[in-house]
């Protein structure tokens, strides 16, 4: 019964490396893909209207 509890805790080990590896093997590939395939170009007005204000809020002024 060891030897056969031994075999089981072996391939059990191997499936969940093996899973591990294929999970960030295919979630690195989508990242890269994303990144550098399918940049997204921005127009400045997109630019300008999603960037935060450089301007001070009142409430900012007051916590610095």
């Amino acid at each position: 019964m060891p030897k056969m509890n031994k075999i089981t805790k072996s391939v059990a080990t191997i499936l969940i490396v093996l899973g591990l590896g294929t999970g960030v093997v295919f979630a690195t590939t989508n990242l890269y893909e994303k990144i550098w395939k399918e940049p997204k170009s921005y127009t400045e007005e997109e630019m300008i209207n999603k960037l935060p204000p450089t301007e001070l809020t009142e409430k900012e002024r007051i916590n610095q």
